[in-house]
Formats: structure tokens, sequence, C-alpha cells
């Protein structure tokens, strides 16, 4: 039954899209496709002659992406499948107007994922934020995930338009696949169509200026921090761009911006501390920058980092958890709070050879025990990030120490 609804979903949905014929966008990458997403969707959006649709939640996989084209939600149950389906029947026959632009998320759980996606949707533009280790349990190498990210680039439609990350070593070369398109790379090398320079965390946010086509912008978003948040924001410029927006116009929607719940949001913590809310989700080179943050944010005293289990690493699993080990040793956190099975490696990695990270560190077994013993231990000015993989539900450290 699953698979007959998704085939005829799949059909709908395709059928829908070429009766009306919208721009899409489509985005992939194992970090940051998300608020990338929302950013891109949030300045076109801003644009009044623009009617603008995107996937919400985790609608980016084989049944999610048609029913966000078709504006339906999941159900439960054989009969209210059956509803959705004739429902969807009807708005293919019946629509007379749609939206002009999607704005969609496509997500790899395996080889053949962004195939089957693009069959549905083909894009106009193609962005990829990156390639990461994560989401590697079915992808034998990072050289198979960056080929299945690559199929986004692939697909793209002659004369479209593709967006890739300079600075990611398995992206950069995904620039070269298509010379029928108009391709635009981002970061902060000076070799960037799409560049950006001085950035700085402040208490107000994200503060730092982006080269574009001999153009300098001044951009300031007060509801963001961490450096590495500018690559969702780079993408922007060509894609709105595209879409008749000024970059005064693109400057100032961006400076609205707020990143969605539990991605390295700033809250006011118990006694006068500031709290780092990035529980959404976690993988190696996120907590890296979520790390990096921490120790550079511009205010208050002790820095403290309670960090759990990164999962879905597949065979890497065990030297990732290490190599955050080793960060957090060149980092000097005043004190960890290490949560799950996979980081008392990184515990270990920590302390070795240096006896004095033994005080600063303690481990917990799930994220309801740490958050008991970290909301004792705060002091007023305290920094203090909590992040993990969803399924650790470090929230609950969140929900204990806010105000």
């Amino acid at each position: 039954m699953k698979y007959i609804v998704q085939y005829i979903l799949k059909l709908l949905a395709g059928k829908l899209l070429k009766k009306h014929s919208p721009k899409i966008i489509g985005i992939t990458g194992s970090v940051g496709k998300t608020t990338t997403k929302d950013l891109i969707f949030h300045v076109l959006d801003s644009e009044k002659s623009l009617k603008v649709l995107r996937n919400v939640g985790n609608l980016n996989n084989e049944f999610g992406l048609p029913l966000t084209i078709l504006e339906e939600k999941p159900v439960k149950g054989v009969l209210n499948w059956i509803s959705l389906v004739f429902r969807s029947i009807l708005k293919v026959l019946k629509s007379k107007e749609y939206y002009d632009v999607l704005v969609l998320e496509m997500a790899a759980d395996g080889p053949g994922d962004l195939a089957y996606l693009t069959m549905i949707a083909r894009p106009d533009i193609s962005v990829v934020t990156n390639v990461e280790k994560v989401h590697l349990l079915h992808f034998k190498s990072l050289d198979e995930l960056a080929y299945e990210k690559s199929t986004l680039v692939r697909a793209v439609r002659k004369d479209g338009m593709v967006i890739v990350n300079y600075d990611n070593v398995f992206t950069r070369s995904m620039a070269r696949i298509r010379s029928d398109a108009s391709v635009f790379n981002f970061g902060i090398d000076k070799e960037c169509d799409i560049q950006a320079k001085d950035v700085v965390n402040t208490k107000k946010g994200l503060n730092f200026k982006v080269l574009y086509k001999g153009k300098e912008v001044d951009i300031k978003m007060p509801h963001v921090i961490g450096k590495h948040n500018i690559y969702t924001v780079l993408p922007v410029f060509p894609i709105a761009e595209y879409f008749g927006l000024e970059l005064k116009d693109i400057e100032e929607s961006i400076s609205t911006f707020a990143l969605p719940p539990g991605r390295m949001n700033l809250k006011e913590g118990l006694n006068e501390t500031f709290l780092i809310d990035s529980t959404y989700n976690a993988e190696p080179s996120s907590m890296r920058a979520a790390i990096y943050t921490l120790r550079d944010f511009p205010e208050g005293k002790r820095r403290i980092a309670v960090i759990g289990d990164m999962l879905e690493l597949g065979p890497l699993e065990e030297i990732s958890h290490r190599e955050i080990g080793k960060i957090l040793k060149e980092a000097r956190i005043d004190l960890i709070f290490f949560v799950g099975a996979r980081m008392k490696w990184a515990k270990d990695e920590m302390e070795q050879g240096v006896s004095d990270f033994r005080r600063i560190s303690f481990h917990f077994n799930d994220s309801f025990e740490a958050s008991k013993e970290i909301s004792q231990k705060v002091k007023k000015d305290d920094v203090i990030l909590v992040k993990g993989s969803r399924a650790m539900m470090m929230e609950r450290v969140v929900y204990r120490l806010s105000k």
C-alpha cells in the first residue's frame, strides 16, 4: 500500500508542476540546507509580486516532497490516505492558479534518492551547501555521498542556475559539471563569486560584508549567531537577483530573518546567563562550528558546553567523536558536560595526557541526568552551548536552563 500511494503522489505532483510550470529551487547538502531553504524563502516571500511555497519540517523525501507540492500533510490510516489521494486528483484537475516559485529542500538518505526527487521536481536552480561526515549509514564513503549530492547539479534544467560552496572540497568541483548553466560559487575565498568577509559575532548578532558583482553589502543579522551561518546567506544573492530583487531589498530582508528553533538561537538563561540553543541536530562540522562560536562569544565569563552524541555517522562514528574531544581540548572550554555513550570517546580523547581536564568534564547517560546536574552549577554571566543529535533530546537541557 505504501509504495502504491508513493507512486500515485509522485505522478500527481508531477502533473501539477507540468500544468503550472513554477520555477523550482532545489537545495541539498549535508549541513545547513534547511536554514538555507528558509532564508531563500524568507527573502523571496518579501517580494509581494511572488507567490512562494517551501517544504516544512521533514517533508523533504519521497513522500514529503510530493505532499509539499500538492499542499498536503502526512496522515494516518488507509482511509485517510485514500481521501488525500482523491483530494490531490481534484486539485490537479481543477486548479487554475499555483505558486510562482517552489523552494524545495531535498534529502538523500541513500544512493538514488535525489534522482527520484528530481524526477518529480526538476530544478531550475540548484544549491548544494556542502558534503560532510553525516548521514553516512547508507553510503560507503564520503565520495559516494558527494556523488549523490551532485545529482542536483546534473538535474538542473538547461540554462538554469547552479550555486555551490567553494570552501568545501567536495562541492567546489561540482561547479564544473554544467557548462550550459549559470554557475556561482560562494564562501570566504577571494576566488568566490559571492564572498563573505569581516565576519564578526557580537552580542547583537552576526555582522559581515558580502562582495557580489563588484558591490559590497553590509549584512547585520540580529537574530543569528555563528560564523558558519554565512554559508546559508550567500546563495540568496544570485537567486533573489534572478527574481528581480535589488541589493538593498535583499539586505533589508536578510536582517529580519530569525533561525528556526534549536539552530544556534541565543536565549536568556537562568541566573542571567547566555544560552545558545543548538539542539535541532548535530554532526562533526556543525559541532565544531558551535564550539568555536562558544569559544569566541564576545560576552560573559565562563564557557560551558553541554554536548550529546552525534548519530548516523556509520563507520566514522568513533573517530568523529574523538575529533570533537581534540577540538574541545584546544578550545579550552571551562566546563564540559558529555551526554550519551558515544561522547565517552570525546571525553577520553580530551583528557588524554592532560589530567587537569578531568576536573572540568562530566559524563551523563542521557540529557535528563545532565539537565538536573548543570542547573545546579550555572552562575551569572555563564555562556552555555547545548547541542546534540535530535534523538538525544538535548532540548531538555535548554528547557531546564531557560529563564
